[in-house]
C-alpha cells in the first residue's frame, strides 16, 4: 500500500501549522499590531517588584520592561529576565549594572516588526531596537539592534517559567 498527499493537502498543512506559529507571536491584550513603539522610561510606575515575564505578555512587552529595570535601577529584576541558557546573559545581576556605568536614564524604542520562529519546542522572537542612553554629563548615546527572546512553545511538562518570555541576545552597536 501507498501513501500519497496530494500538494493540495500540503498547502493545507502548512497554512494551519503557518496560523499557528502566528497566533503564538500574536499581539496580546488588546494591542493591534506586533510592532510597539513602547519606552523604556515610560510614566507607569509602580511600588511592587515588576512580577515575571508572562506568558501572555509579547517578546516586545517584555524587553520594554527589561530596560524599565535598568531605567529604575532595578538591576536583579532586569538580569531575571534573562534567559539561564543564553550565552549572552551577564553573570549577575551587578555586572549587568557594571554594562551602563554613568548612565542616567535609558529608552528603548522598538523600530520594526518583531519576527517569530520556532524550533525544537521553543519560539525565538527577534525585535529591532534603538536603545538611547542619557549620561550624567548630559551626552546621549544611541544604539541600535535587535535582541532575540525565547519561551517554550507550551511543550507538555514545560515550567511556568520556560513558557514566558526571556532575553536570549541582545546586539547593539
Amino acid at each position: 500500500m501507498t501513501f500519497e498527499i496530494s500538494a493540495t493537502r500540503w498547502l493545507v498543512v502548512g497554512a494551519l501549522v503557518a496560523g499557528l506559529m502566528a497566533g503564538c507571536s500574536s499581539p496580546q491584550h488588546g494591542s493591534s499590531t506586533a510592532r510597539s513603539t513602547n519606552s523604556a522610561s515610560s510614566t507607569h510606575t509602580t511600588d511592587h517588584p515588576t512580577p515575571a515575564a508572562s506568558s501572555t505578555q509579547s517578546a516586545a512587552d517584555v524587553l520594554a520592561q527589561y530596560f524599565k529595570a535598568i531605567d529604575a535601577g532595578q538591576f536583579d529584576q532586569a538580569y531575571a529576565l534573562w534567559r539561564t541558557q543564553s550565552h549572552q546573559a551577564p553573570a549577575s545581576a551587578a555586572a549587568l549594572k557594571s554594562q551602563y556605568p554613568g548612565v542616567s536614564s535609558i529608552r528603548m524604542k522598538v523600530t520594526g516588526n518583531t519576527r517569530t520562529e520556532g524550533a525544537a519546542g521553543t519560539i525565538y522572537a527577534t525585535v529591532p531596537i534603538t536603545v538611547t542612553e542619557h549620561t550624567r554629563d548630559g551626552t546621549d548615546k544611541s544604539r541600535t539592534g535587535q535582541c532575540v527572546l525565547a519561551r517554550s512553545n507550551n511543550v507538555p511538562g514545560s515550567s511556568d517559567k520556560a513558557r514566558h518570555w526571556h532575553l536570549h541576545s541582545c546586539d547593539l552597536s
